[in-house]
């Protein structure tokens, strides 16, 4: 599956109520992040790395990134 917007990205992960659950926010929290496509960036790594366990793509939109930073790129930025 690749996950092209957030509410399919939630879903990919069980739904509102076990995203909340996971991340400890309330699922209001979470059915905002659907109403506004957008993911604040504090979770963007534990929503990636999970998604990479789970066997889940994710479109890089769906994340505010035009495409994949390239490995090389980032270990630039980590250096």
């Amino acid at each position: 599956m690749i996950a092209t917007n957030v509410k399919e990205l939630i879903h990919a992960f069980g739904g509102t109520c076990a995203v909340a659950q996971w991340l400890d926010v309330g699922p209001s929290t979470v059915s905002n992040w659907k109403a506004d496509n957008a993911i604040p960036n504090g979770y963007h790594l534990r929503i990636y790395l999970e998604a990479k366990q789970r066997g889940v793509s994710i479109d890089p939109t769906v994340l505010g990134f035009k495409k994949w930073p390239s490995k090389r790129s980032s270990a630039r930025a980590v250096a």
